[in-house]
């Protein structure tokens, strides 16, 4: 592909209105040390990171922190046991989730959905959603940016 000076290129995924878009921006670093060299040679980082669950810190409402990145976190609601329901927040990040064991029901926005094993959702940044544990419950979730950077992950910003 022929890219003019000083430009740099990325993909960047969409996901609106349920379809894939994508979107390419063509940027460049520099013409003399970096024109032909492929986007993800310019980009990628080589680090490697491994988390062992059994010894990851735990955050004031009980999830375990894991693997985090720059941009992107992941936790683990480990054996929550059924009760109350789950104070309502509003958070600074995007979060999607996995259901590996029980059940529970993520309120959203005036919507319920029963999460049960198998299942995989999403609440988008800003909104308002809690969660009422139905059945001993484990799930993994990822953050975007990452929940606990900054405290966003135990104060609710609404």
């Amino acid at each position: 592909m022929d890219r003019p000076h000083g430009a740099k290129m990325e993909q960047v995924l969409d996901r609106r209105a349920g379809a894939d878009h994508w979107h390419l921006i063509c940027t460049q670093l520099d013409q003399d040390d970096h024109y032909g060299q492929d986007v993800e040679d310019m980009m990628s980082d080589t680090s490697v990171t491994k988390i062992d669950s059994r010894f990851s810190p735990k955050g004031e409402l009980g999830q375990k922190y894991l693997a985090a990145g720059v941009t992107l976190s992941m936790r683990l609601w480990e054996e929550e046991l059924p009760g109350e329901p789950k104070s309502e927040a509003r958070r600074d990040y995007e979060t999607v989730g996995y259901v590996i064991a029980g059940r529970a029901e993520l309120h959203m926005e005036g919507q319920v959905v029963v999460l049960e094993p198998g299942n995989s959702w999403v609440v988008p940044k800003g909104a308002s959603h809690t969660y009422n544990i139905l059945e001993r419950f484990t799930a993994v979730e990822a953050t975007s940016p990452p929940a606990e950077v900054h405290g966003r992950d135990e104060a609710d910003p609404s």
